[in-house]
């Protein structure tokens, strides 16, 4: 840790908590906006609002600023509001941006897996999930060997998602796009993540 972030911590005692409440002021007042009104022009908005406050809490979780719980919470919030839940019902609504543009589409599925692949979100929906996975393998974010056997049930809900709208799965090269876009890892650890997530889909140890 630099020596001008350790003086940091100790003149800002409270930055750990002032970053906790602009992670959740953006979760309120941007991402669930956009989750409300779910149209293709918010996005690329979510998605980078999402990014950025993902990227913030995992870098300073690093830095020993932020705790691993937290840290989990929060991505466990924004995977939820990214993806959602479909109706089983006539009475009930769709929650979540993704369910309901699946649901607004009526069916037609063309215009929405064009709109995906544009803003590659099948690729962030897994990156954010790798992520989060990550923090729970290590409390300092850098221990990857371990990750893909972290969070089941939110990987298992995940899953679910996907096979529940029926537009497939990301790729490992757009997981990878994703995590770059967080331009938060060396490139020497976006190849041990890109390594670690190819074997992970090969069921490899």
């Amino acid at each position: 840790m630099p020596e001008w972030l350790k003086l940091a911590r100790e003149q800002f005692p409270g930055l750990g908590e002032a970053i906790y409440s602009f992670a959740d002021r953006h979760r309120n007042r941007v991402l669930r906006r956009h989750e409300r009104t779910a149209n293709n022009s918010g996005l690329s908005n979510f998605i980078d609002v999402m990014v950025a406050t993902s990227k913030m809490l995992f870098v300073y979780l690093r830095r020993g600023v932020l705790t691993q719980p937290q840290v989990i919470a929060r991505m466990r919030d924004y995977l939820n509001i990214f993806t959602g839940t479909l109706p089983q019902y006539r009475d009930e609504e769709a929650t979540g941006y993704l369910a309901r543009m699946y649901s607004n589409s009526n069916g037609n599925l063309g215009p929405l897996k064009k709109t995906f692949e544009e803003h590659n979100v099948l690729g962030h929906l897994r990156a954010l999930l790798l992520i989060a996975q990550v923090v729970r393998a290590s409390a300092d974010g850098r221990d990857t060997s371990n990750a893909g056997s972290q969070l089941p049930m939110l990987v298992d809900q995940i899953t679910a998602f996907e096979n529940a709208i029926g537009l497939g799965r990301a790729t490992a090269a757009q997981i990878g796009q994703a995590l770059e876009d967080y331009e938060m890892l060396t490139k020497q650890e976006l190849a041990v993540w890109s390594k670690d997530l190819q074997a992970a889909k090969r069921g490899e140890p």
